[in-house]
């Protein structure tokens, strides 16, 4: 019954938060995306993305995509085996 507990907490959580695996040969760019993904969102260098007045679906996508992660960025946590 305590496991059962456990596991019904664990699950619970679920919803706040995610596990990356990354895996890959040396030199394939998981060590890279993973300094990446712990950074604060002031040390990533986001392109400073504004909209003229003819924006192409492209620069609208981006745009809107730095706009999200500038409100809603959490980096993540890196645990290393």
């Amino acid at each position: 019954m305590i496991m059962k507990n456990a596991l019904d907490e664990i699950y619970s959580q679920r919803e706040n938060f995610i596990i990356i695996g990354l895996t890959g040969r040396t030199g394939s760019g998981c060590s890279k995306a993973a300094e990446i993904l712990t950074k604060s969102i002031e040390d990533l260098k986001t392109v400073g993305l504004c909209l003229d007045k003819n924006p192409s679906n492209d620069d609208r996508k981006k745009y809107i995509i730095d706009q999200y992660a500038k409100r809603h960025w959490q980096p993540f946590l890196n645990i290393q085996a």
